[in-house]
């Protein structure tokens, strides 16, 4: 299994530098053959949603379908998948950010009853409490 950096997912989803565009395809067809996956931690997909929508000012559903496209992808293996997958499914539907959700997400499973925060858009948004 490879460990991959943010910007390796971005030029499998953006195709926008041809050099390194060609080396990240080089590198799945080489981890395919070798049946070996990409891990992406959760830091990643998050960095990955921030650098989207604000570097390349794509829309939640462009992101969103960009993240269900790796997650459905045989070779890629997400840190706390599930949670990843349900923070996806959040993000699609609700106001939060990615982050926020997977955040929420991964303190539940590690057994917290909710994740404090001051974000007034999670107001009601399961397993948060919002503090003042």
């Amino acid at each position: 299994m490879r460990g991959v950096d943010t910007n390796v997912l971005l030029r499998l989803a953006l195709v926008d530098d041809h050099e390194q565009v060609r080396a990240v395809r080089r590198l799945t067809r080489e981890l395919a053959h070798a049946n070996e996956p990409l891990f992406v931690p959760s830091i990643v997909f998050c960095e990955f949603v921030r650098v989207l929508r604000r570097v390349y000012k794509l829309s939640r559903d462009e992101v969103a379908d960009a993240i269900e496209q790796l997650l459905e992808s045989d070779h890629v293996v997400a840190e706390h998948g599930d949670e990843t997958r349900e923070a996806l499914e959040f993000y699609r539907a609700g106001p939060g950010d990615f982050a926020d959700y997977l955040i929420g997400l991964v303190s539940r499973s590690a057994g917290c009853r909710d994740t404090v925060t001051f974000d007034r858009s999670l107001a009601g948004a399961e397993g948060f409490s919002v503090l003042l």
